[in-house]
């Protein structure tokens, strides 16, 4: 989906710089600050996407969406897209929280929808359960919690 070539060194400078630049702008001027901090979270959106679409480097894509939310913490695009590399990846109790966030911040986003149907699909999926219980913690009574992992496989 998002299979364009970037400059990757370019896109990494572009972030490095607004991240020591940001702390000058807040001291200056508030909406330059909040614009670099846009632009930094826009560049780390795109090489996150990179880094999942076409270097297929799900670690990198996550720190990427991970670092871009650190300069704008409401960005539920980044949420979205760092929730669908997690899934992937069977990490479904960090892609659920990031769905909530994202759905906290954008309700009505189309890809909410997809996103929970992909978890809940995914989730299903035979030797998956593992990581939910991991995820639920001994609050759940369902499964048992962790102590019971030998019956999910």
């Amino acid at each position: 989906a998002h299979g364009e070539q970037i400059d990757v060194r370019s896109h990494t400078a572009v972030i490095d710089l607004c991240e020591l630049v940001i702390p000058l702008a807040d001291q200056l001027d508030a909406g330059l600050a909040t614009a670099l901090r846009r632009q930094a979270a826009r560049a780390c959106n795109t090489l996150g996407n990179y880094s999942a679409d076409v270097d297929k480097d799900a670690t990198a894509a996550i720190a990427a969406y991970g670092r871009g939310l650190a300069f704008d913490p409401t960005n539920a695009m980044l949420l979205r897209n760092r929730a669908g590399v997690q899934i992937e990846q069977g990490q479904f109790a960090a892609a659920q929280a990031d769905i909530e966030a994202a759905a906290a911040l954008e309700p009505d986003a189309p890809r909410l929808a997809a996103l929970r149907r992909d978890l809940a699909a995914r989730a299903r999926r035979p030797g998956r359960m593992r990581e939910s219980v991991l995820g639920c913690g001994a609050r759940c009574r369902g499964c048992g919690g962790p102590a019971n992992l030998s019956r999910f496989g």
